[in-house]
Order: C-alpha cells, then sequence, then structure tokens
C-alpha cells in the first residue's frame, strides 16, 4: 500500500468515527429530552388502563412489582396484576384484575401484534366503548378458549395471540 491509500483510509475512518459520535451526541441529547414526556404517557397509559379494568374503582393503591389494589371508598374492591404474555410477535403486557376469583376485567397496555390479526385484541367495534375480545372475560372464573372446550372465543386468525392472552389470564386466576 502506498503512503496515499493508507492516508486516504485514515481519513475515512476519521469522518466515519465524527459522524458516529454526532449521532451518539443526537440520539443521547433526543433521550434526554423525550424521555419525560415518554415516561409521563406510559404513567397516563397505566391509569387509564387501572380504570378500564375496575371501572367501579374510585382510587388505585400501587403495592409495587406490578401490583396494586383497587380502592373504592378506600376499600379494597379488587387486585390487578401487570402480566406478560408471549403473544405471535412479541410480549403482551397486560393488565388483569381479579376479586373474589372472578375476574373484573383485562386491559392491554402494550403489544407488537400483527395489525389485522393479533392487533384486533384491543379492536373496539363501533358503538362499543370496550374491546370485544376482552369483554369477554369479565365476570368468569375460569377461562380457556372454546377450541379448547371453554368459554372464549378466539379472533379468527389469531389463535396464537388469543391462547396467550386467555393462558395469562387463566394462569392469573388460579395464583
Amino acid at each position: 500500500m502506498t503512503d496515499e491509500s493508507i492516508g486516504g483510509m485514515l481519513r475515512i475512518a476519521l469522518i466515519l468515527t465524527v459522524i458516529m459520535l454526532l449521532s451518539a451526541i443526537a440520539l443521547a441529547v433526543t433521550h434526554i429530552y423525550t424521555k419525560p414526556f415518554i415516561d409521563q404517557t406510559k404513567e397516563q397509559k397505566l391509569k387509564e388502563g387501572l380504570s378500564m379494568v375496575v371501572t367501579q374503582a374510585d382510587d388505585f393503591k400501587d403495592l409495587g412489582g406490578g401490583y396494586y389494589e383497587a380502592l373504592l371508598d378506600g376499600k379494597v374492591i379488587g387486585k390487578i396484576s401487570t402480566v406478560y404474555a408471549d403473544g405471535y410477535n412479541d410480549k403482551i403486557k397486560m393488565l388483569i384484575g381479579i376479586s373474589d376469583g372472578k375476574i373484573l376485567g383485562v386491559h392491554i397496555l402494550e403489544h407488537l401484534e400483527t395489525p389485522g390479526l393479533g392487533a384486533r385484541s384491543t379492536e373496539v367495534r363501533p358503538d362499543e366503548d370496550e374491546p370485544w375480545f376482552l369483554r369477554q372475560f369479565k365476570g368468569l372464573d375460569s377461562v380457556a378458549l372454546k377450541k379448547d372446550g371453554g368459554n372464549i372465543d378466539a379472533i379468527t386468525a389469531a389463535t396464537i395471540t388469543s391462547r396467550a392472552i386467555t393462558d395469562a389470564v387463566a394462569e392469573e386466576l388460579r395464583k
């Protein structure tokens, strides 16, 4: 190699290093400025989710570790757990509310399921106020998919997502 080609390679390496450093700084600054908004949004989604799981509650007590108590006039009317299920694409993060061995409600906080298939688990039909799939769980003391001899209709063409959610709810009931 000639001195000229070595110098050219060093120049390119230096330029790429500067570009990578500037990119890293830009990402770090973006993270610093957006993290409070992201955290605030997550906290708001959690509060909304808790209210959707136990609609009768007027307050919620954080017990730590993803567990909450639903309160009405200061009295515990249910327990809510943050649960993760293995969906088709990734983990499904949900809230499950239970009282006296019965399901009060289920709410999905986060998922990466396929749009039009597993993502339909959070679909709210026109003139309804909650997802049809999740509404099926309310008031039940045991759950399984109908195709397994149970009482829950699966989402068409999304058996993996349906089974993941149903199994997670069933496991939480067993606890």
